[in-house]
């Protein structure tokens, strides 16, 4: 006798958003939280659909703390920043912790997204200080591509133009674009 169990079927919720960070050095995956934090994280997925990030660079590597980008391109022109207006006092409660991504609120307006994000590569709890909160937006986790993440980390850095922690060869830290999937 033939017993046919049914396979379960998976059917793509606001939790299952996942994009493709496409670098010189890899792919980066990253599962976003899209069911928890849909404001901050609807925001990062119209600026990657627009195309914005295509070609910029990380612009901020501190091997043990973050990766930074989402405004710099290979020549460190500096991109018009894309910013949206959001509820400055919600908290979504997401710690940076190692292998998190964080979406930038403008430094003197708290109510505004910045197109600026980082990868922590650490736990790095003094992000999460109450007065640090107003800050920095979780919004994903890595899933795979950390050695990636860790190569970018170690690259060649230095000073440049009133900038430190930079990548020395830009064009070897590039984000070539990045792709969404469900």
């Amino acid at each position: 006798i033939l017993v046919s169990v049914a396979k379960p079927v998976t059917v793509a919720s606001n939790s299952d958003t996942k994009i493709s960070i496409v670098t010189s050095q890899g792919i980066i995956e990253v599962h976003l939280f899209k069911q928890k934090d849909t404001t901050a994280t609807d925001y990062f997925l119209k600026t990657i659909e627009s195309g914005f990030y295509n070609g910029i660079i990380f612009h901020r590597i501190v091997d043990g703390f973050v990766l930074q980008g989402g405004i710099y391109d290979v020549h460190f022109h500096k991109k018009d920043m894309k910013i949206e207006k959001v509820d400055p006092f919600f908290k979504n409660n997401f710690k940076n912790k190692f292998a998190t991504v964080a979406l930038i609120r403008h430094s003197q307006n708290h109510d505004m997204l910045t197109s600026q994000f980082f990868i922590n590569l650490a736990n790095n709890t003094s992000l999460d200080e109450e007065e640090n909160k107003k800050n920095y937006d979780v919004i994903g986790e890595i899933t795979s591509g950390m050695d990636v993440v860790q190569k970018i980390a170690r690259m060649k850095i230095g000073q440049r133009e009133g900038l430190y922690h930079v990548p020395f060869y830009p064009e070897e830290v590039m984000i070539k674009s990045i792709q969404i999937s469900k």
